[in-house]
């Protein structure tokens, strides 16, 4: 089995899950909106649910906002990102695959998690030997520990 070739991706804030945020909080403040019109005087219960909803979207918006941008980068064996030590390799995993949209999560060496929202930008070159280098590890090595694609690389060649 041959390995995935070495890749290079810049990660940004995905517009996606920007826009993902924005229909949700328009959605919850049209349901908000239903109830209110349903009631005849405010109470405290629409008042506490105003602020949470207004409060969760804020929150929302304000984690996009910080959401880690960097370069994600694979050299054929191991992943690196840019965000941790950029000697030391680190452990990805593949949380939901939509094609052009994938959301990952990185393990560095001190055991910090980082989820990346990944999509495909329009005319990146980098995106599709960047899903072939994650689907193809998820595959031969789902603990992203590297033994398991060596093992499966020796059946193959005999």
């Amino acid at each position: 089995m041959r390995r995935a070739p070495a890749v290079s991706y810049s990660v940004i804030r995905s517009h996606w899950h920007g826009r993902f945020i924005a229909l949700m909080f328009i959605f919850a403040l049209g349901l908000l909106d239903a109830l209110v019109v349903a009631q005849t005087e405010m109470d405290v219960r629409t008042v506490v649910m105003t602020g949470t909803v207004l409060g969760a979207g804020a929150f929302a918006f304000y984690a996009w906002q910080k959401s880690p941008t960097g370069t994600l980068y694979w050299d054929g064996q191991h992943w690196f990102w840019s965000g941790f030590d950029a000697h030391r390799p680190c452990r990805l995993a593949l949380l939901l695959d939509f094609q052009r949209m994938v959301v990952v999560s990185i393990v560095g060496d001190g055991k910090r998690v980082v989820w990346l929202w990944l999509e495909a930008g329009r005319g990146n070159p980098a995106w599709l030997p960047l899903r072939r280098a994650i689907v193809a590890r998820q595959a031969t090595d789902p603990s992203g520990e590297g033994e398991l694609a060596d093992s499966v690389d020796q059946a193959h060649a005999s």
